[in-house]
């Protein structure tokens, strides 16, 4: 009930505030009938924090609600879970355009994951096609390189730094959820730390990270003149 959920909300909103971040990520589970109610609830709270960038996870959200909510928001949102599947694109990028809002992209498309940054490269030079199409500036459009575990993909980190630098060279905005870098760790606060270093050396645009993690509050802090006053961290809820 969206009532047990307030309390929880609140309670994040007052670590954001806290540790000075620009906005709050938060994720709405699936719910069928009551998705709908739910995400509607959920912007009608956001729009008493203008001031904070939402990043809404929509997950497997249908058009309808996703278009919605997004709607009946005031204030600066970021669209997240969208893949470059052409069935996902065809759904949001129109939803995208008339909202004026921003987009996450992952870089996962109908054929899987890419391993290489090659790979992603070419995924990416095809949704700017797509987006273009829709008249979507690249301004509002952030890309995640789509971080996975380093334990069981430590080749793959390699590839995601070539990637993140080849966006950045290309003048296009990366956002990266830090904690999936961990995840399969007992001890995940110094790997999470490490990564944002790596990833604002790599000239990342914005972060998502756990509010409570110490360590990595202070890796950013340590790396703060590198986002020059952006909007660019978000925590999770």
């Amino acid at each position: 009930p969206w009532a047990q959920r307030v309390p929880f909300i609140k309670k994040e909103l007052e670590t954001v505030q806290k540790i000075q971040a620009d906005g709050v990520s938060i994720s709405i589970p699936t719910l069928g009938k009551h998705e709908s109610e739910m995400l509607g609830k959920l912007m009608d709270f956001a729009n008493n924090y203008p001031q904070l960038l939402w990043l809404i996870n929509i997950g497997h959200s249908p058009e309808s609600v996703i278009k919605e909510a997004v709607e009946r928001f005031h204030g600066t949102s970021l669209i997240n879970f969208t893949t470059m599947e052409k069935c996902r694109l065809r759904e949001v990028l129109p939803i995208v355009r008339g909202a004026g809002a921003n987009l996450v992209a992952q870089t996962l498309n109908d054929q899987g994951i890419q391993w290489s940054a090659q790979g992603r490269i070419d995924m990416v030079r095809r949704f700017l096609d797509e987006i273009e199409k829709e008249n979507i500036p690249l301004d509002r459009v952030f890309i995640d390189p789509l971080t996975l575990p380093l334990v069981d993909n430590p080749i793959y980190i390699a590839s995601t730094i070539k990637f993140i630098q080849w966006l950045k060279a290309n003048g296009i905005k990366t956002i990266s959820w830090v904690g999936n870098i961990s995840l399969g760790i007992t001890d995940r606060e110094p790997l999470n730390a490490a990564y944002i270093s790596i990833l604002a050396a790599c000239g990342i645009d914005a972060l998502v990270i756990d509010p409570i993690e110490e360590q990595s509050l202070q890796s950013f802090y340590s790396s703060v003149n590198h986002f020059k006053g952006e909007k660019n961290v978000y925590t999770y809820s």
